[in-house]
């Protein structure tokens, strides 16, 4: 008798195991994950925050260029502009908080000018 019911589960773990293996196929994922950006902050002593970042973007790539008018006169050895981080939250928690501020080539702080500031997130 107990021979019978070994051989019976065997044959329905055999019979089982051929209807449980994955079908043979692709699964394809199409979209994108998409998180909101930082939100920015203009200050009036010449800075500007980024508040609110996720922490994905933290190596992000901040960028500053001068927009000139379609007809201009420029000066003769005009300095580049940088960008200079003032102020960082930390690295704890999901999003972060930075504080930039636009600088010449001798580092003082840009007052006046049209500027594109331009953030690369990975």
């Amino acid at each position: 008798m107990n021979g019978k019911r070994i051989a019976a589960g065997l044959s329905l773990l055999f019979a089982f195991s051929g209807a449980c293996l994955a079908a043979p196929g692709t699964i394809r994922f199409q979209g994108s994950i998409v998180e909101p950006g930082c939100q920015s902050r203009v200050g009036t002593d010449g800075t500007f925050d980024l508040y609110q970042c996720s922490a994905q973007s933290r190596a992000m790539g901040v960028e500053a260029n001068t927009l000139a008018p379609t007809a201009s006169v420029s000066a003769v050895g005009q300095s580049r502009t940088h960008v200079k981080l003032l102020a960082d939250s930390g690295q704890e928690g999901r999003y972060f908080d930075q504080q930039y501020v636009l600088v010449d080539d001798a580092g003082s702080p840009v007052r006046s000018g049209n500027y594109l500031i331009t953030l690369s997130m990975p």
